[in-house]
């Protein structure tokens, strides 16, 4: 027992161990999906305390708070901010493209988890979800707003090719493997190239 106390000890005041707890409960929510994720399983994995979880996020539902807003939280902010400006909206949707793709390379499992197995949330953590993808799409569809007045996309349904677009980046969250035949830079220019021909961007 007092070995126990130690080691909550010792965890509660290491910011490794911290950070230790965030890396396990991400692999865990990614493979299992938050309801099939239980502190204990967290607890055991990293051989901690469930108290020193407590301790440092207060519940199961801090934890998926503090990944959030340290990784797909800040997708909106840095897509707005690629569209934002005077210029061509075929290069701004290009530079779009860009960016998300950087972006979920960058959050690859925290993506998965918040944009492709949303399904596996409850209520209350699904509507906060929600919140982001809408924020995802509405850039979307500014930018393709842009472009249909300049004439590129022949659509009227602004919606679907948004859809379209995003259902193509997140496909690849499925698929795309790091340490596979094709870098991420490959990646990431055949399918800006792919899409934007898809919505009639020239070259």
């Amino acid at each position: 027992m007092g070995a126990v106390r130690s080691r909550a000890r010792k965890a509660v005041g290491s910011g490794a161990a911290r950070q230790e707890l965030l890396e396990v409960a991400g692999s865990l929510f990614d493979r299992k999906g938050y309801r099939g994720t239980s502190i204990r399983d967290i607890a055991r994995t990293t051989d901690t305390s469930i108290s020193n979880i407590y301790h440092y996020f207060g519940s199961k539902e801090g934890l998926w708070k503090e990944i959030q807003n340290n990784t797909v939280r800040e997708i909106p902010g840095q897509l707005r901010a690629a569209i934002a400006g005077e210029g061509d909206p075929a290069l701004q949707f290009k530079r779009l493209l860009g960016v998300h793709l950087k972006l979920a390379d960058k959050f690859r499992r925290e993506s998965r988890i918040f944009f492709i197995n949303a399904d596996r949330l409850d209520a209350s953590r699904d509507a906060r979800q929600r919140e982001i993808q809408r924020e995802v799409l509405a850039v979307y569809l500014e930018v393709l707003g842009r472009m249909q007045k300049r004439g590129y996309l022949e659509s009227r349904r602004l919606k679907i090719v948004a859809f379209n677009v995003l259902g193509v980046i997140n496909w690849m969250l499925r698929w795309y493997r790091p340490d596979g035949e094709l870098s991420a830079e490959e990646v990431r220019k055949e399918i800006i190239g792919f899409v934007a021909r898809g919505v009639g961007v020239p070259d």
